[in-house]
């Protein structure tokens, strides 16, 4: 089933009563609070909707027949990392053609604002693996400011949140040494990220799974989610140490005072598998304490990082350069061997997927036993290797979680869905392309996790009410005219391991701020994505 779209003079001029620029009529509408579908005419004025009803009169520049398709507010990815693929190739296609309207990055504590030129330096070399879409990318931003103004040069196709990436913060203040920060030390980021929320950031986030924010101490946390006032966290395991960690999330967000956002909640490997339901009770018991807290996933088993993430914490003291110098060090690369094949990991779930060079790429999309056994070598020299000769800048998929798991993470109304999609040079993660048609398709329409009220819920009004913003995230009078149009009965995600970038199918239409920038399935040239800098 295809919408019918057409031009000025489509809708029959019976009484002039006002004029709209885009009138989208005879929709199933899914508001976005979870409440049931209902049939109406929407009627958008200056990029917000002007009136929701019966319209059969009115005219407008542009008419969107719906033939009862499902309309719904645009989707909100509260966790993604499309820092530098909305400056390199601003039509953003992966994800708005999933009805993605607003991007909420930086997350996991990584990202590139606000940072000095060391600090840069540092942070490119460190995670620079995970954003290596970025042609013709100047990187000459130091500020939130002057970023956040590169993103408005761009003309994205979407909107963006900004939230300020505490690894940043820590590299700007006493790069990446491996310890706990002074006092001066954590004024002096609280300073930097009091700017940077004046700038137009809205909020934090931090990752102790990483370095160097893995050394930060609890206050540190606390203080500077405190001062942010919403905070994401990558937390410090999702493996063995799972229920450990998210005690460790919890006593954040109650310290702080924060609203707290547990990213991609997930059961790595055997050592949790099976713990969902008991990081979920704690999650929910935290709630009925009082404490602000909530979590998102994505509706995928394997997940996807960059690999220096699997070293042990002594190896990512000081940052890229000394891990290398330690890697070409005889002792020290025999002790971070014997580091990583004592770890709680099996090895043939993880997939080689992203290097920055040539001389590996034969290797992409193999499992790392099987690139081993070709090189004549053991995992962990190979791990090695690859860090060495792609200069730290290597990914890899790692299927881990037991599909039930994953049921039970998505299934709690506190779960929203975030894509954490990685654009990546050389393969990737189908979530780029697919989270969400695969969330509506899949897991609420198929499998009936949740209704499909509850389930544009989670993508819409819930992540706007996490993040305070007042104005999308619902079909409301007044709300900015971000909207999906599309058939439930056919959306489903295509992307997969072997062709990641796949589009959807069943979206027919995504408005931003009410103009088309999908029509008939097909991306439009139109890029009227903002900034939202300011959120109360």
């Amino acid at each position: 089933m295809q919408a019918e779209v057409r031009s000025d003079g489509g809708l029959n001029r019976i009484e002039h009563v006002s004029r709209f620029d885009t009138i989208i009529s005879q929709a199933q509408i899914l508001d976005g609070t979870g409440a049931p579908a209902f049939r109406a005419d929407v009627g958008i004025k200056a990029g917000r909707i002007a009136a929701i009803g019966s319209l059969p009169h009115i005219e407008a520049d542009t008419a969107i027949a719906a033939h009862n398709l499902t309309l719904t507010p645009g989707f909100i990815d509260i966790h993604a990392h499309a820092d530098i693929a909305m400056v390199a190739s601003p039509d953003h296609e992966y994800k708005v053609r999933q009805g993605v309207t607003t991007e909420v990055f930086s997350n996991c504590g990584i990202g590139f604002a606000p940072v000095t030129d060391s600090a840069m330096a540092d942070m490119r070399s460190a995670f620079g693996g995970l954003f290596t879409h970025d042609s013709g990318v100047t990187w000459d931003w130091r500020t939130v400011a002057q970023y956040l103004d590169t993103l408005d040069t761009a003309r994205p196709a979407a909107n963006v949140a900004y939230l300020v990436p505490h690894a940043a913060l820590r590299a700007s203040t006493m790069g990446m040494e491996g310890r706990v920060a002074t006092t001066d030390e954590v004024a002096r980021m609280a300073v930097m990220l009091r700017q940077a929320l004046d700038e137009g950031a809205i909020g934090m986030s931090t990752g102790p799974g990483y370095a160097p924010v893995s050394f930060a101490d609890h206050a540190e946390v606390t203080f500077l989610a405190s001062v942010a006032g919403f905070c994401a966290v990558h937390q410090r395991d999702y493996r063995n140490d799972l229920l450990a960690s998210t005690r460790e999330t919890i006593a954040y967000a109650r310290d702080s005072g924060a609203r707290f956002q547990l990213s991609h909640l997930q059961t790595s490997g055997p050592s949790a598998e099976g713990k969902s339901g008991a990081a979920i009770g704690l999650l929910a018991d935290a709630v009925s304490d009082g404490v602000d807290i909530a979590c998102d996933m994505y509706p995928y088993t394997a997940g996807s990082t960059v690999l220096p993430a699997i070293l042990p914490a002594w190896a990512l003291d000081g940052g890229p350069k000394a891990t290398l110098s330690r890697l070409a060090d005889p002792a020290s690369r025999s002790r971070i061997i014997d580091d990583l094949h004592a770890l709680d990991r099996y090895w043939g779930s993880m997939v080689l997927v992203s290097v920055n060079g040539g001389q590996n790429r034969p290797y992409l999309g193999m499992p790392f036993p099987d690139i081993a056994a070709a090189k004549n070598t053991s995992v962990g020299e190979l791990v090695c290797t690859l860090l060495e000769e792609e200069q730290m800048q290597v990914c890899y998929i790692v299927h881990h979680m037991q599909e039930e798991d994953l049921a039970t993470i998505l299934s709690w109304d506190r779960t929203l869905i975030g894509s954490d999609g990685l654009h990546l040079r050389s393969g990737g993660h189908p979530r780029v392309a697919g989270t969400f048609p695969r969330w509506l398709g899949r897991y609420a329409r198929d499998r009936r996790l949740v209704t499909m009220p509850e389930a544009i819920r989670k993508v819409t009004s819930a992540p706007a009410d996490r993040l305070g913003i007042k104005d999308r995230g619902r079909i409301a009078k007044g709300f900015k005219a971000d909207l999906v149009l599309f058939d439930a009965s056919r959306i489903a995600d295509q992307a997969a391991y072997e062709s990641p970038g796949l589009p959807p199918v069943g979206i027919e239409a995504v408005l931003v701020n009410g103009l088309p920038i999908v029509l008939s399935g097909k991306p439009t040239p139109a890029r009227p994505g903002e900034v939202i800098r300011t959120v109360s």
